[in-house]
């Protein structure tokens, strides 16, 4: 949150006070000279608001109309549908029940590097407990995720994982966050040594807080699917209206290999 101040506009205007105005930066370009900023509070009786429209409303006649870009159409679905359809990473979507649950995870049609770490070998089945057991759910998922804005940028959490198969199936998991370190010589130990035991994994989580589904895009998918099973087209739509979160899961071992110099 910031507080923002405008005198050269407060010359314009005597009966409003334009000083320490509470904004929140949502957003900022590469080079860090433009600032995305939203109303911090109540946008209905936010100063800045109240200015700015009146001055919209004042001045209409000498503001210059921009130019919309030319509109390609079915551009925007072509485009969604080759994202998703080389969809290289995981997505985790998180209940809005996700005390008790998680939710769904979507993978891609092609062989992801996490499958050994995470899927079964028809890659039919998940478990995420060598990903998220214990503590690390709260602290990696639960609270980020929370304390996330839905016009926020997903914020970027970084595991490191000691993976060792143990016999008849059983495995064993040693997870650790990548801030927790003290420094770049414990991130090298704890790597070396879960090479030395068994695998090693990091994985980055990028967690988004979601907004309301584009039902509109969504509706003749359902209208299909309510043909033949109007239970199932139901069951779908609550799903939908019941995700709070996604989570990409990206796998980072050979850049944090390549980074701590460590051959593997």
């Amino acid at each position: 949150m910031i507080q923002l101040s405008l005198p050269k506009m407060q010359d314009l205007i005597k009966k409003m006070d334009l000083s320490d105005l509470k904004y929140r930066i949502v957003n900022i370009n590469n080079t860090r000279t433009v600032l995305h900023l939203a109303i911090e509070g109540n946008e209905n009786t936010h100063i800045g608001r109240e200015f700015f429209q009146m001055l919209i409303e004042q001045n209409q006649k000498k503001l210059t109309m921009t130019k919309e870009q030319r509109h390609y159409r079915g551009m925007a679905n072509s485009l969604r549908n080759l994202f998703v359809n080389y969809q290289f990473n995981y997505a985790l979507y998180v209940d809005r029940h996700y005390a008790s649950k998680l939710g769904i995870l979507g993978i891609g049609q092609t062989p992801h590097s996490l499958d050994n770490l995470l899927l079964n070998v028809e890659r039919t089945k998940a478990d995420l407990y060598p990903l998220l057991k214990g503590d690390i759910l709260k602290q990696a998922l639960i609270i980020p995720l929370h304390q996330a804005r839905r016009e926020d940028r997903p914020q970027a959490v970084e595991l490191y994982i000691l993976h060792k198969q143990l016999q008849q199936g059983k495995q064993q998991d040693q997870i650790r966050l990548s801030d927790d370190f003290l420094n770049t010589s414990e991130r090298k130990d704890f790597v070396n040594r879960a090479l030395a035991l068994g695998e090693f994994y990091s994985v980055q989580l990028h967690i988004s807080r979601t907004g309301r589904p584009d039902m509109e895009y969504l509706a003749k998918e359902l209208h299909y699917i309510a043909k033949y099973a109007i239970h199932k087209a139901k069951q779908l739509e609550e799903a939908l209206w019941s995700v709070v979160g996604v989570c990409d899961v990206i796998d980072t071992t050979a850049a944090t290999l390549q980074r701590l110099d460590i051959k593997h």
